[in-house]
């Protein structure tokens, strides 16, 4: 193994563990052994992000570009430039970034998802939709892209026949994914297919025990569809499982109101 990559594996580590000032020490070391890594500045330029300096971030990888100038830049590098501009609400900038990826020779979906969310960011849906079908059109078998689209129909939208077919074809390449199964069961809640949303629900609860947003998401289905009782149940199960979540107030006052109408229908 090069020193380059076992200083970023390392420091991939330290930011791992929260030790941020560790890993830019060790990702610059690492740039000092192989100055031209694209992974390494990445992942530099995201750890700096996330120590609360955006404008090193950007500066990281605004750096490494004019040091490539001429040479086949990895689409990655526009892409995350572009996210850390659109954070910084330079929209201009963070788009020209994604149209130059665009017109690279190496095709990345993430070019897709990330110009429509930087496109959301600047409150563009037209466009966010469009970038996103061309997308889905060029990447199909692509579950990421597949996911973000079916949520952009159904968060955004609210088109959700159309985020429902989305969410089913990135199950048909892996149905055990327990976040797109949760995003399916929303869709169908959307259009009032309650006992298939809760099956949705159910199943990515049983395939990660950790997710939380399934067990909020199905006492929603199951109070619209007037099962008082049993959303104040799965509600009740979510608090003590997932005492420590930040959920768990909100949980609380969903619970409260689903006893009241489960009570107010017994008495009806």
């Amino acid at each position: 193994m090069s020193k380059s990559r076992e200083m970023r594996e390392k420091a991939n580590r330290f930011f791992e563990s929260g030790n941020v000032a560790e890993a830019i020490l060790c990702y610059e070391e690492a740039l000092q052994d192989d100055p031209d890594c694209s992974k390494t500045h990445v992942n530099l330029s995201y750890v700096r992000w996330q120590a609360g300096d955006l404008e090193a971030g950007i500066e990281q990888l605004e750096n490494y570009l004019e040091s490539q100038e001429g040479a086949n830049v990895s689409p990655e590098i526009r892409v995350n430039l572009a996210l850390l501009k659109g954070a910084a609400e330079d929209f201009e900038g963070s788009l020209d970034q994604i149209k130059k990826a665009q017109a690279g020779k190496s095709q990345i979906p993430q070019i897709y998802g990330a110009g429509a969310e930087i496109l959301q960011q600047k409150g563009d849906m037209p466009e966010a939709k469009e970038i996103l079908d061309k997308g889905v059109q060029l990447f199909e078998d692509n579950v990421e892209l597949l996911n973000t689209a079916g949520s952009f129909y159904c968060d955004v939208l609210a088109d959700y026949d159309s985020a429902i077919v989305l969410f089913n074809s990135a199950l048909k390449i892996q149905p055990k994914y327990a976040v797109v199964l949760n995003n399916l069961g929303i869709a169908l809640v959307g259009v009032a297919r309650y006992s298939e949303a809760i099956e949705k629900f159910e199943r990515a609860m049983q395939l990660d025990a950790a997710y939380t947003e399934p067990y909020e998401n199905m006492a929603v289905a199951l109070f619209k569809s007037g099962n008082y009782a049993k959303a104040a149940n799965i509600l009740g199960s979510a608090i003590e499982k997932f005492s420590e979540s930040a959920r768990s107030v909100r949980w609380v006052d969903l619970q409260e109101e689903a006893l009241e109408m489960a009570a107010s229908s017994q008495d009806d």
